[in-house]
């Protein structure tokens, strides 16, 4: 029982992740972790606010956080991703990122929230703030003692850190969300992704800098039907598509 919002006078039933471990961690709390970002909503509140008696007490371990993860990524590949499944994966990742247990756990958990919140009206913008402090951390734009860094590298593996590429690409589709485009246009350039950049340039109206792309990648690509279908799209010229088929057999 409990509240999530701040006009909320009853407690409700919500959705938490119970755990139990016959050995809970001793250790203090990292602080070599990025900054759980504030949601700074004038209606949620920033985590479910439990009764008095529901609280739940002790702390887990890093590797335990990370089994965690594992179980909201087994979930989120084989269910469906309705209402019911976000509510899940809320609890889930409540659940490790209120531990602050250990740097690669804590990131993943982080952007994998970051993901599912680009698509609520009420937390992108936390998403994209999240995603941007995510991927200047990746980039070493920090001022961490090397020592310090290199110690980050516990649970790497084990927590299914995205890649700092990956980073980038949700701090992008989460500026797209939220209409900022053009700042989107940079990150996939500076990415090479060239298929999203095509479509920026496609929802910024600026056709000429999108056929100038394509035409200048179909030099090495010469045999990518897409590139074709994008120059069809572009032009509404017939003989691009028929290109395409063409050289996709």
């Amino acid at each position: 029982m409990g509240k999530r919002t701040r006009f909320q006078k009853d407690d409700i039933a919500q959705l938490v992740l119970s755990t139990n471990t016959t050995t809970p961690s001793q250790d203090d709390l990292d602080t070599d972790v990025p900054a759980n970002c504030a949601l700074n909503d004038d209606t949620l509140l920033e985590n479910i606010s439990l009764a008095e008696g529901d609280t739940q007490a002790g702390y887990l371990s890093a590797i335990q956080l990370a089994v965690i993860l594992a179980v909201f990524r087994f979930e989120r590949r084989t269910e469906h991703c309705d209402e019911l499944f976000m509510e899940r994966a809320d609890a889930f990742l409540d659940k490790v990122i209120n531990q602050r247990r250990c740097w690669p756990v804590q990131t993943a958990a982080l952007l994998a929230r970051c993901e599912l919140e680009r698509t609520k009206n009420r937390r992108v913008e936390r998403a994209c703030a999240q995603s941007e402090l995510i991927c200047k951390l990746m980039d070493g734009d920090d001022k961490t003692a090397e020592d310090v860094r290199i110690k980050r590298c516990k649970l790497v593996l084990a927590s299914g850190l995205d890649p700092f590429w990956e980073a980038h690409v949700i701090h992008a589709e989460t500026l797209r969300s939220l209409g900022c485009t053009s700042e989107c246009l940079l990150i996939y350039e500076k990415l090479e992704m060239w298929d999203n950049v095509i479509n920026c340039f496609k929802q910024l109206g600026q056709l000429e800098k999108a056929e100038a792309l394509i035409r200048k990648l179909l030099v090495n690509r010469p045999n990518d039907s897409m590139l074709y279908c994008y120059l069809g799209d572009i032009t509404l010229e017939r003989s691009y598509y028929d290109k395409a088929i063409e050289v996709s057999n």
